[in-house]
């Protein structure tokens, strides 16, 4: 009999970094926006020519070229006006009003993708919007495994005593 592992995992530690994009899309409400695309060989995601997201850290050699699913949770993307620097295009399909807060859900050409505020919104159904995204809160499963993939931590650089 195999013997149980003893680590146990927070809530929101299965909640802030899944480890697979099954758990990513299962955890959490509304669940966390997928999107399918490539590493191009600058280290940005590119959904489609319009739609590219800058990649937090440095992105290993062997994953330029390469198809990922890229993750994004609601409340880490922000709405800003259509046509502001470094957002990308999106158009508002319905708000989901939640009370205390509220779910805008756009559309990015046939793609949904839920952006979660607090507070009150002057967008409505229709609206071109911008959706801005931090790379930092950005998160990588692997196309055939749907494993995570963490950026390659920036080595420690060994300096020579004089």
């Amino acid at each position: 009999m195999a013997a149980a592992s003893s680590r146990s995992v927070r809530p929101a530690e299965v909640y802030n970094r899944p480890a697979t994009r099954f758990v990513a899309n299962f955890v959490g409400s509304p669940s966390m926006n997928l999107m399918e695309g490539a590493i191009d060989r600058h280290g940005v995601f590119v959904y489609d020519e319009q739609r590219r997201i800058p990649l937090p850290g440095a992105i290993e050699a062997r994953l330029v070229g390469h198809k990922v699913t890229l993750g994004v949770r609601a409340e880490a993307a922000k709405l800003v006006a259509a046509g502001t620097a470094g957002s990308i295009p999106a158009t508002v399909d319905f708000i989901e009003e939640l009370g205390a807060g509220r779910v805008v859900h756009t559309d990015f050409d046939g793609l949904s993708f839920a952006v979660a505020l607090s507070d009150a919104t002057a967008f409505q159904t229709g609206d071109a919007v911008g959706v801005m995204i931090d790379p930092a809160d950005v998160h990588l499963f692997a196309i055939d495994t749907g494993k995570r993939i963490d950026a390659v931590a920036p080595q420690p650089v060994a300096v020579a005593a004089p």
